[in-house]
């Protein structure tokens, strides 16, 4: 049987399932060749644009079977539920704009997490404490929006703050530039909203890597982990507000 994926963003395995916003349906065959099944949030009412359907602004993985989900979010709770998770209703409601819409945005990194306290929900806060998880203050309130996680210690941000505070966490971090990465309806968009791990050793894109301005820099960091690309498709880099692995090969 397949395993929750422990550490967010960070399988040790062949992914099997991932959660998901609906940008990612337009990937489902080559996902369904990749034979990884998504599970889907739904778009999020009060929020406008194409980052309604945003998987990152809806959900907050702690790691394991434990998930904040964004308050009207009850089809994906009960279906969390059946699968053997144990979600739970996050505190802020998620609403149109800045920082009602960043709540649930911060992003764990092996046995840290960064995020904007200001902006981040209280459940977060609050469980970072019983943790003793140290909190990486940041000043970008779209925190996972711009990170890609690579291992435990190292991570590809687009934000320089970020960038800044990982590296004095003494993490390996590529920081790289904005421009890049295409969103609907927005000049640009982020790194983090195109990239995720599908195993302990590939690293897909929702597009094709090659199309960034650094992507020799990307392909030779993530190669320093021996983790190797993936492109959906060869068109632009495409945030979709990324994808979160759900389920993982057992024993691996």
């Amino acid at each position: 049987m397949p395993q929750f994926v422990t550490l967010p963003y960070l399988p040790t395995a062949k992914v099997t399932h991932i959660l998901a916003g609906t940008g990612m349906q337009s990937y489902e065959k080559v996902l369904s060749d990749l034979n990884i099944a998504c599970v889907y949030s739904k778009p999020i009412s009060k929020i406008t644009g194409s980052v309604k359907a945003h998987i990152d602004l809806a959900v907050f993985p702690f790691g394991g079977k434990d998930f904040l989900l964004e308050r009207t979010q009850h089809r994906l709770f009960a279906q969390l539920l059946s699968l053997g998770a144990q979600p739970q209703y996050a505190q802020c409601r998620v609403e149109n704009g800045y920082p009602q819409e960043a709540s649930l945005n911060c992003v764990r990194i092996g046995d840290r997490l960064f995020g904007n306290p200001k902006t981040a929900d209280t459940h977060i806060l609050k469980w970072c404490a019983q943790k003793a998880l140290p909190f990486c203050c940041v000043k970008q309130g779209y925190t996972k929006c711009s990170v890609i996680a690579v291992t435990e210690s190292a991570l590809i941000t687009d934000d320089i703050g970020i960038a800044r505070t990982a590296n004095a966490d003494k993490l390996d971090v590529l920081y790289v530039d904005k421009g890049s990465v295409r969103l609907q309806g927005y000049p640009y968009g982020f790194i983090g909203g195109c990239a995720s791990l599908i195993s302990n050793d590939c690293m897909l894109f929702t597009g094709n890597v090659q199309n960034h301005a650094n992507a020799d820099s990307i392909i030779a960091f993530l190669r320093n982990y021996h983790i190797f690309p993936e492109s959906l498709t060869n068109g632009a880099l495409t945030d979709i507000g990324s994808f979160i692995p759900l389920f993982q090969q057992e024993g691996l």
